[in-house]
């Protein structure tokens, strides 16, 4: 049996009205990050929601003749949960449950309940779980929307570069950004985690994370961002921590890295529209250099994940 959390089998199962109470039973579609299984496959399970933890199972009888199941996710110690597409082994969206080591896709196959459905009751037995580890209360706010496993990398070789200026390469320049990050997206920043993170336990922090658990950038820090090939990147202008030039970030395929730039464009109009009818306005810094084109160029060598730019600034006119 696979278990992610710290609290053991155990504590979860002392109560016997915990052992009992099975909230909803579905077969399901389940894929997992990182695997070492042959990629392309969602496995068939059941899926059980009990009041703290999700258990997956290869058959039904499983759980009813209370076999270990064979993953145990335990709400209290989630990094994340999110309602996202993820395109190599679904058509829709999905739950995505992200531990402190992996990330779980799962899609169950309810006849009387859409995925949707399945969220809402898994979000609120997540944010009270997460709410009794922590001691203080949780909402909606402290998790992400959008969140991603990514591996930060220095700037790869191309299948065809494109003529364009050339940036300092943050990651080959930044002590401890190389390798696998969380990319999490907030109203006003993009974040990247580092792997096995909780939120703080102790009610008398301000910082919800550990400061060194992460890299926040705000979004009027950041020139623009764009996606080529398997990879997503993000320009930061010079007034940002890490200072001037990008961060490339290696993605699980095409589409996952197509998904991520297609998500972030949605989010980002989203919230510029939402503070454009507030009448907020993001303090503008100045930039080194900013973009003067934001029209995808198309490359011939590979022309399904053509190289694409969004420019920021021209996101927070809208706010004016």
């Amino acid at each position: 049996m696979t278990t992610e959390g710290s609290a053991s089998r155990r504590q979860i199962y002392g109560d016997p009205s915990l052992v009992n109470e099975v909230l909803r039973l579905t077969p399901c579609s389940c894929a997992i990050f990182p695997t070492s299984e042959r990629k392309g496959r969602a496995k068939q399970l059941f899926i059980a929601l009990r009041p703290m933890a999700f258990e997956l199972y290869k058959q039904r009888t499983d759980v009813e003749k209370k076999k270990t199941p064979k993953h145990l996710i335990e709400f209290d110690h989630l990094f994340n949960i999110s309602l996202q597409k993820e395109p190599n082994h679904f058509k829709g969206d999905v739950l995505v449950l992200m531990t402190p080591k992996t990330t779980y896709y799962i899609e169950p196959n309810d006849t009387e309940a859409t995925v949707k459905d399945w969220f809402e009751l898994t979000f609120e037995r997540v944010r009270e779980a997460r709410s009794d580890r922590v001691l203080r209360p949780v909402f909606k706010e402290d998790f992400f929307e959008a969140a991603w496993d990514v591996v930060a990398i220095k700037k790869p070789k191309l299948k065809r570069e494109v003529k364009r200026e050339k940036m300092h390469d943050l990651v080959e320049a930044t002590a401890n950004l190389q390798g696998r990050r969380r990319l999490c997206v907030t109203p006003t920043s993009y974040m990247l985690f580092k792997m096995e993170v909780l939120a703080n336990a102790s009610p008398e922090t301000d910082q919800y994370y550990e400061k060194s658990s992460f890299y926040e950038f705000p979004i009027n820090v950041i020139s623009n961002y764009g996606k080529q090939e398997k990879y997503f990147f993000l320009r930061l202008g010079r007034y940002s921590d890490l200072g001037g030039g990008e961060i490339w970030l290696n993605c699980d395929s095409g589409d996952t890295a197509k998904e991520v730039h297609d998500t972030i464009c949605r989010l980002s109009e989203r919230e510029a529209e939402k503070r454009r009818l507030n009448g907020v306005v993001l303090p503008l810094v100045v930039y080194d250099k900013i973009p003067t084109k934001t029209t995808p160029k198309t490359t011939k060598s590979n022309p399904k994940y053509p190289i694409q730019f969004i420019s920021i600034p021209f996101l927070l006119k809208l706010t004016k």
